[in-house]
């Protein structure tokens, strides 16, 4: 038996030297490349690599290899992927594994979706201000929204907010995501605008009369610097505060989620501050849907992206109108009809992850939902 173990062992440093000596070889021809491709491409690496998917399933984003650190064992969950872009935002493999893991959303994601759902659903009559919009109007220790008005007076130079119905404010307060809708008068209304705050968690009145006081200040500021100026104060211009009745959230992460959703519905005509019923916004089994659906579109933008070589998501979907007509499609589906067995689960305490990971299953293969033809209307029985 002495013998045999020794003999094993013997067998065991032979096969680590020449191990070591392949490994060897396979550096010197890597450092010889004049161009240094990707590792798959070096004679000596002829085994097929995993896919980043098997290695790293919580990265949905992570598509194949960019160069010999993809190939490394010390990189297993190696972002590879360039990240998509718009207009100087970022939309990177984490950002989407965080979505795909039932994470709270940054204000990265939140501001690249809600300027995808503008592009695709297209509505000249509104207006969406940047997730940095409020916080950046509250800097530099302003007391109110007149003076915070100098903080963001670059950022409508060249818009006629008051030409716009609606003006929608992305806010975040306290790690809380929610927004508010101006409704306008226009240019020639005495009478004063609405503000309607949807919030999927309901939090105290302070927070409502804080967003009332400074986006009041700052529309008369603006409506006097752009539409009468030189008259001073623009006290003609007010604004009332209202909310509107919003299905609340069951958890303390989908906020980021409720407002996208309810923003895609405000977007696409299917809800209206002031004239909708509370069915027609974003419920807590919406939300599980839209949590899958951003994922699955970012894995789709990405494919794309891969294909063309174009990161850049406004020039990828203006070069390619088949995507963002299927995009548009997959986004006018109902909600499927186990969405609410999902949400049940939630309220029976499974983690998100877990109902994130039941959800491509419960739901069919979502993911091959945009290669199928829009279900555009639900029977009299749905």
């Amino acid at each position: 038996q002495q013998q045999q173990q020794q003999q094993q062992q013997q067998q065991q440093q032979q096969q680590q030297q020449q191990q070591q000596q392949q490994q060897q070889q396979q550096d010197h021809v890597w450092e010889q490349s004049p161009i240094q491709p990707n590792r798959q491409h070096v004679p000596e690496q002829a085994e097929e690599k995993p896919n980043a998917q098997d290695v790293c399933p919580s990265s949905a984003i992570s598509i194949g290899s960019t160069g010999p650190e993809a190939a490394g064992e010390d990189h297993e969950c190696a972002n590879v992927s360039p990240a998509l872009m718009w207009d100087g935002l970022e939309l990177t493999s984490d950002d989407v594994s965080g979505i795909e893991a039932g994470c709270m959303l940054n204000d990265s994601t939140v501001n690249f979706f809600l300027k995808l759902m503008q592009h695709l659903m297209t509505r000249p009559d509104i207006y969406v201000f940047s997730s940095h919009f409020f916080m950046r109007l509250k800097a530099a220790g302003v007391t109110d929204g007149d003076a915070g008005w100098e903080n963001v007076r670059r950022w409508t130079k060249k818009t006629d907010l008051f030409a716009h119905q609606l003006m929608v404010v992305p806010i975040n307060t306290d790690v809380h995501w929610w927004m508010g809708v101006v409704q306008t008068r226009g240019q020639t209304s005495k009478s004063p605008s609405s503000l309607w705050w949807l919030d999927s968690l309901v939090g105290p009145s302070i927070r409502y009369q804080d967003a009332l006081h400074y986006l009041c200040g700052y529309l008369r500021r603006e409506w006097s610097e752009r539409v009468e100026p030189g008259l001073g104060g623009g006290m003609n211009y007010g604004l009332m505060g209202m909310s509107e009745t919003v299905p609340q959230q069951e958890n303390g992460v989908d906020c980021g989620v409720f407002m996208i959703e309810n923003m895609r519905r405000l977007l696409s005509g299917a809800a209206q501050p002031g004239c909708s019923s509370t069915a027609a916004w974003c419920d807590q089994s919406a939300a599980l849907w839209c949590r899958e659906n951003l994922v699955l579109t970012a894995q789709a933008l990405t494919a794309a992206a891969e294909r063309s070589g174009t990161f850049s998501a406004p020039s990828l979907l203006d070069g390619n109108l088949a995507l963002g007509a299927k995009l548009r499609a997959f986004w006018d589906r109902p909600v499927p009809e186990l969405a609410p067995v999902l949400a049940h689960e939630a309220e029976l305490g499974l983690c998100a992850r877990l109902v994130s990971s039941l959800a491509p299953i419960r739901f069919g293969g979502l993911a091959e939902a945009l290669l199928r033809p829009p279900c555009r209307e639900l029977r009299e029985d749905d």
